[in-house]
Order: C-alpha cells, then sequence, then structure tokens
C-alpha cells in the first residue's frame, strides 16, 4: 500500500509498505480522510521526528471507516463498516503519525490490542469525512483553550485562523469569552475567523507592533499600569495558533499585568523574548501539545 513518509530532510514521499495484517485483538482501518498539520512540515524539514531520525510515518488529523474486528475483542464498541474518528496518542506502537511505527496519511492502518471506547470513537455515518477529520485539531484547540483556564467575560486574542485558530474561537464562545479577536494575514481565513463567531479580525499584513496594540486598546481598553506602562492592551488571554517569529514579540510589547499567553503554534525556529520586560508584567506562558484529557 501506499503511504506518505519523511525520507529525508526537507523530502516529503510516497512509498510502498507492506499492508498492516491485523489480528484478533486487533481493528483494522482504511483511512478516508486526513488532514496536514504544521508539525509535518517541521517533521519533514528536520527529516524526522524527534528524537528519531529517518524515515518516518506521517499523518495525525485521521478519520477512518472500520474494515475488520478483531474476534477476541471483549465487548467491541464498533462493527464493520463504521466511520470512526481516532485517537492518536493511545495506540500501543506509538502515537500515531507522530513517532510511532503507523501514520494515517496511509491507505491502512491497524490499531493493535483494541481497547473500546479509548482508540476509536463512532461517528454518524452522514458526516463527511473532511469534517470528521477535524475532530483532531478541534481537540488539540480544546486542550490550548482549557490550558488558559477562560473565565466568563474574558477577552481574548488568537493569532491564526487556521483549523486550531478557529477551534480556539468555538471553544472560548462556548466558555464566555465577552470578546474575541482574530488576526492573520490571509483575508479569507479571516472571514472564516468572523464566521465561526470572533467579533472583530485583524489583517496584519505590514501592521506594526504599535498599531496592533493600539488597535487591541480600542477594543479591549488600555491595560497599562504603573510598573508595565506603555501600550498595553486590557486582553485577559492570548493564543498564538501560528507560530510565527513575529507574534511572541507581539505578545510581550502588548500584553498588561496578568495576562496568559498560551503557545500551540508549532515553531520552527528559536523565538527571542525580552524576559527583562516582562518580569513586571507577571505575564504567564503555557505551552500546549495534544490533547490528553480533551
Amino acid at each position: 500500500m501506499k503511504s506518505v513518509q519523511v525520507t529525508g530532510p526537507g523530502v516529503m514521499s510516497w512509498v510502498e509498505i507492506p499492508r498492516p495484517k491485523a489480528g484478533p485483538k486487533d481493528v483494522l482501518l482504511k483511512m478516508k480522510a486526513c488532514g496536514i498539520c504544521g508539525s509535518d512540515a517541521l517533521y519533514t524539514d528536520l527529516g524526522g521526528i524527534p528524537p528519531l531520525k529517518g524515515r518516518q510515518p506521517l499523518g495525525h488529523e485521521p478519520a477512518a471507516e472500520v474494515i475488520t474486528v478483531g474476534e477476541d475483542i471483549a465487548e467491541p464498541d464498533i462493527d464493520i463498516g463504521d466511520h470512526v474518528v481516532i485517537d492518536t496518542l493511545v495506540f500501543t506502537d506509538g502515537a500515531l503519525g507522530s513517532g510511532g511505527s503507523q501514520g494515517a496519511l496511509s491507505e491502512y492502518v491497524v490499531v493493535r490490542d483494541y481497547e473500546p471506547r479509548k482508540q476509536l470513537g463512532k461517528i454518524p455515518a452522514h458526516v463527511p469525512w473532511h469534517v470528521a477529520a477535524l475532530n483532531e485539531p478541534m481537540a488539540v484547540a480544546l486542550h490550548a483553550v482549557n490550558r488558559t483556564n477562560p473565565k466568563a467575560g474574558c477577552k481574548v486574542v488568537i493569532f491564526g485562523s487556521g483549523a486550531v485558530g478557529l477551534g480556539c474561537v468555538v471553544a472560548y464562545r462556548r466558555r464566555g469569552a465577552a470578546h474575541i479577536v482574530v488576526v492573520d494575514v490571509v483575508g479569507s481565513r479571516l472571514e472564516k475567523a468572523k464566521r465561526v463567531g470572533a467579533d472583530v479580525v485583524i489583517d496584519a499584513t505590514g501592521l506594526e507592533d504599535a498599531e496592533l496594540a493600539r488597535r487591541l486598546m480600542v477594543l479591549h481598553g488600555d491595560g497599562a499600569t504603573g510598573w508595565n506602562p506603555g501600550l498595553k492592551a486590557g486582553t485577559d488571554i492570548y493564543v498564538d495558533a501560528a507560530g510565527t517569529p513575529p507574534v511572541p514579540r507581539q505578545v510581550a510589547a502588548t500584553a498588561k499585568h496578568g495576562a496568559t499567553f498560551a503557545v500551540v503554534g508549532v515553531h520552527k525556529k528559536p523565538v527571542d523574548l525580552p524576559f527583562g520586560d516582562l518580569i513586571t508584567t507577571e505575564l504567564s506562558i503555557v505551552f500546549c501539545l495534544g490533547y490528553p484529557t480533551e
């Protein structure tokens, strides 16, 4: 069967590999859709999935159809033909598409030693495959939102309106956020952000940090204090769902005292932050990976 794999630094290839065989305690899946994550591009650039190097299978945003169900699985919660989404982090042979022996950008995947209600979740058959595959980035977004411990009435700025950023908009709205701003440089993505619930969108193309701060101050109020003077917005929570170099710098320049900054976007290069200036802000920086409880 065909599988998309990292085959060298900067090289992603279709390769032929044996179709996996399912045992009596396993479930065989036919992949129907799989999203492409920013981390897939990072793994390709690195020539592997750290700490592993060399050929590695990719794909961890899947939706699939059940092909076989092992006869020794106790009280199975799925049947042949069911449509399912997948928790890629709990495979017994390693995280699917993230360093494990299999990737969802393959024709077939086997769930070894299947445990009901753990690795797979049944979904209605009418849900389109490409929509079902959004389950994984939506779980990532929900985890990022949970990491910021939002309170009803909070004011939020989200950088990046890809799948995870849009998922954050939906999740913050459900958690009672009073005002949500989305910042991006792609107009079509900003339009989607408005459709899913953003109050205001900002096209940051060519926008200076000071001008961004002024716009956020108009929207979220003046957050400056004696210890933290200057152009400081009253924003409570910032989320980096973009993974681009300007975002941490912009947050550092704009954040009020006691704000929270969540990083869920994948950064490919080291980031410089002025910790000497930030100490008076008591800015809480939280990093977000996967969906361990979501």
